[in-house]
């Protein structure tokens, strides 16, 4: 499923400029390993809501373009 999205994401256009599928391939796979939700959630103490909300906010910052400022 996450492989669909990065298609979809690169065929519109959105990907942040100079990012490979590749690239983004191991971006997503590493932000969203349950390793990283072990060691900031179970180990870490946040809850789940401040883990969803800082997961999103990462994967846009590396993934989508800004587009025109």
């Amino acid at each position: 499923m996450q492989e669909k999205r990065l298609r979809m994401l690169f065929a519109a256009r959105k990907a942040k400029p100079g990012l490979s599928l590749v690239e983004a391939r191991r971006i997503l796979w590493m932000y969203t390993s349950p390793d990283v939700y072990r060691m900031l959630v179970h180990e870490g103490g946040w809850i789940t809501d401040a883990y969803q909300r800082w997961l999103s906010r990462i994967l846009l910052e590396a993934l989508v373009g800004r587009g025109k400022e």
